[in-house]
């Protein structure tokens, strides 16, 4: 144990749909350091993700220590691989939802209120109704030969 060095380890959590250009600056710090040297963390944090910034050491444990930090980000759009991929999971949760709501009696309209608040707290799930999906055919008009008219923008599913 008293050969483990004394350190901070940094992590970033991105919790929404950006990207997060993240910097750390440890300068004026005194008697610390980088894992990887120097004193400045850049990282880019991916939406929905905890990405490792790295790790801060004590250089000497028997010498006093001074800890100093400034930090700045900026938020910037996903790309559009990200974006589809997000979108993609989105789509296979909803479907894996609206079977499962199809199981338990949702959209046949033979429930009551009641049953249906009963039966969302026994299996700890939010109502999904059948007749009106988180999907874009729910989401978007239609043409009137059944093509979606939308406004580029893609529609994340967030609960």
């Amino acid at each position: 144990l008293e050969d483990k060095p004394v350190s901070l380890l940094y992590e970033l959590e991105c919790a929404r749909l950006n990207r997060v250009r993240f910097t750390l600056n440890f300068e004026g710090s005194e008697n610390f350091e980088l894992e990887t040297g120097g004193l400045v963390l850049e990282v880019v944090a991916e939406p929905f993700k905890r990405t490792r910034m790295g790790r801060l050491l004590v250089k000497d444990k028997t010498k006093p220590a001074k800890l100093c930090n400034k930090y700045t980000w900026t938020l910037d759009e996903p790309d559009s691989e990200t974006m589809n991929q997000m979108i993609a999971s989105d789509n296979a949760v909803i479907q894996e939802l609206m079977i499962d709501a199809k199981s338990l009696g949702f959209g046949d309209d033979s429930l009551t209120v009641q049953e249906i608040e009963a039966t969302c707290r026994e299996f700890n799930l939010n109502f999904l109704d059948l007749d009106f999906p988180p999907t874009p055919q729910s989401l978007y008009r239609k043409t009137r030969n059944s093509e979606l008219v939308t406004d580029g923008q893609p529609i994340t599913f967030r609960r």
